[in-house]
């Protein structure tokens, strides 16, 4: 009879602590919202169990803080990103007009073909950060260092390639990196960015930032500052500034919960156990996030790669040293020397090493599944 008591309470915690938000939940919301000063601010509850914002915004800073607030109160999970269709706010029509472009099937680019210009690139990884209390990924320097010398063994000049790690990767210094670049950039040129680190959580867009080095977190309202951090508009104007050059950006980066499970404060901690939820947590990148970089250029050719995909994390393996995506698509590059054809290649690999050496590991399914998106459709990006 204890046991099945003892079973019994068991089930109603773990149902307690996957709920979805309540009506409470969105009074508490609304009350932050106001406390902030987003009077014109709100949820509401969406199709699919998660609140969605709604309401009228003056820019999208307001957007990404009411977000903030909303996640602070119900958890990651339980906020859906938003959309031009229910928030209202200057920009709005061009995000909009982003997305559905970038969904649409590209029409053929006319490119200048390979050896029409040089490559430049920007290599970065972060494994240890000024915030101890952020978790170490021992093998972030190791797959920006594999990466930078596969570009230089393909002859890419040194001259044009920034090798940035650990304490170098600075928001400073990776904004002074970023702005060489672009100065440098020729319209026959390829510009090349590699991150591996971790992702901020999934902001308004579903769209994550790039961790550095000396990234800090603002405790009171649990996030990652965003002046110390990468974000996702920084790269989408990266991507703009540089055309009609040809953009590849690799993205070996996700967010986990239990990266950040040490920092007082930064995670959901409320009386549905969120805690133990966002602890748990973990996402990637998904088609929407690439295609909102790829912005609505459609005559430039873009390659955006992202590690592991929605709900997924970008797992490390010990016997390798490496990131198991970062270790099996540089393997398929030098093999290949085509872009499009080793990621094709690469996936399944990952795929299968990750379901097979990690799901050991973790004693449960795992999944890894790269992601990509190709502008125009086939790419011909060779090295």
């Amino acid at each position: 009879m204890k046991k099945f008591l003892a079973l019994i309470l068991g089930f109603a915690w773990v149902a307690c602590s996957i709920a979805g938000p309540t009506v409470d939940d969105i009074v508490r919301i609304r009350a932050r919202f106001t406390a902030e000063g987003l009077q014109q601010a709100s949820v509401e509850p969406g199709l699919d169990g998660r609140l969605r914002l709604v309401g009228q915004y003056k820019d999208r800073a307001q957007v990404q803080l009411a977000f903030n607030l909303a996640q602070q109160v119900v958890g990651v999970r339980w906020v859906a990103p938003t959309t031009p269709e229910n928030v209202r706010y200057p920009g709005t029509e061009g995000i909009k007009t982003g997305i559905l472009d970038a969904l649409r099937k590209s029409r053929p680019v006319k490119s200048e073909g390979t050896g029409s210009g040089e490559v430049h690139a920007l290599v970065v990884g972060v494994g240890h950060y000024e915030m101890r209390n952020i978790r170490v990924l021992p093998n972030a320097g190791n797959d920006a260092k594999m990466f930078y010398n596969y570009l230089s063994d393909k002859s890419v000049k040194r001259e044009n390639m920034t090798l940035l790690l650990e304490e170098q990767a600075t928001k400073a210094q990776v904004d002074a990196a970023l702005s060489s670049l672009k100065s440098r950039i020729k319209p026959n040129d390829t510009a090349v960015l590699y991150f591996s680190t971790h992702g901020n959580k999934p902001n308004d867009l579903g769209n994550m930032a790039v961790v550095l080095h000396d990234s800090k977190i603002d405790v009171k309202r649990r996030w990652i500052d965003p002046s110390t951090a990468l974000q996702d508009d920084e790269i989408k104007r990266f991507i703009e500034t540089v055309s009609p050059a040809r953009v590849m950006i690799v993205l070996d980066i996700c967010y986990s919960g239990a990266a950040f499970a040490k920092v007082p404060g930064f995670l959901v901690a409320t009386s549905k156990d969120l805690f133990v939820e966002e602890e748990t947590y973990s996402t990637g990148m998904d088609q929407r996030s690439l295609n909102y970089f790829a912005g609505q250029n459609r005559e430039q050719e873009k390659i955006l790669i992202a590690a592991s995909g929605p709900g997924e994390k970008s797992w490390e393996s010990a016997p390798l040293k490496q990131s198991y995506f970062t270790y099996y698509f540089v393997q398929e590059l030098r093999r290949r020397n085509e872009v499009q054809g080793a990621f094709d290649a690469a996936k399944p690999i990952i795929q299968s090493a990750v379901n097979k050496e990690v799901s050991a590991q973790e004693n449960s399914p795992v999944t890894q599944t790269p992601q990509a998106t190709f502008i125009p459709d086939v790419a011909n990006l060779k090295f």
